[in-house]
């Protein structure tokens, strides 16, 4: 498996390539007019400390669409490679990439903190709070949008995902919104989010499993 997640790594950085001007510009540029144009500098390390977390957390499309392009699956299977094998790999790619998006936005965010004269222990300690509750929320939502992936495509499975996590947000809000009408104290609901979102996850996860066993490479 570890030669899975090498393939796909290295697949990556040759696509990164072509992203990585925007994202000098955006990193570089944007704390730059900011600082120009803006008094308040609260949060100027924020935008692309996030956009570099996001960023790690996307970049296992060009995985998927270098596999989709290329045929690589059909080869691959030649070799001592089992479909779920395949699948698990996936997983471990999104959570390398997401865990070095996190560091390089960790590591601009401080910086850029620090340039201003930001940065304090205290809001080191909220950074890297943020960073390590961002790079978790970022591996989980993997586990939902990878099985979109291998079952409907690069393509169709960005579509679905963001048509799915769309819906949810928009019923998650209208059922908070219905909920305060009639009680302030929302605390109960808590639980009742966290079981329905392992419970998503897990369901994911053996779609997933299905999906990739049936899939006709």
């Amino acid at each position: 498996m570890r030669g899975l997640v090498y393939k796909d790594l290295m697949t990556e950085v040759h696509e990164f390539k072509r992203m990585a001007v925007v994202l000098l510009v955006f990193l570089i540029g944007f704390p730059v007019m900011m600082y120009a144009t803006s008094d308040d500098l609260s949060d100027l390390y924020g935008m692309p400390m996030t956009m570099c977390t996001v960023m790690g957390m996307v970049m296992i499309n060009n995985s998927f669409g270098y596999d989709e392009r290329s045929g690589w699956m059909q080869y691959a299977l030649t070799n001592p490679i089992s479909r779920i094998q395949y699948y698990h790999s996936k997983f471990l790619t999104h959570a390398v990439n997401v865990l070095c998006g996190t560091v390089l936005g960790l590591a601009v965010g401080v910086i850029i903190a620090g340039v201003t004269g930001q940065l304090t222990f205290a809001l080191l300690g909220e950074i890297l709070a943020t960073s390590a509750g961002t790079a978790f929320a970022l591996c989980l939502v993997g586990i939902v949008f990878i099985p979109l992936m291998l079952k409907f495509g690069v393509q169709k499975g960005a579509i679905v995902t963001m048509v799915s996590f769309a819906s949810v947000g928009g019923i998650s809000a209208a059922l908070v919104v219905g909920l305060t009408q009639i009680n302030d104290d929302l605390t109960f609901i808590i639980p009742i989010i966290a079981v329905v979102a392992l419970g998503l996850f897990i369901t994911m996860y053996f779609l997933g499993r299905k999906w990739v066993l049936e899939k006709e490479f």
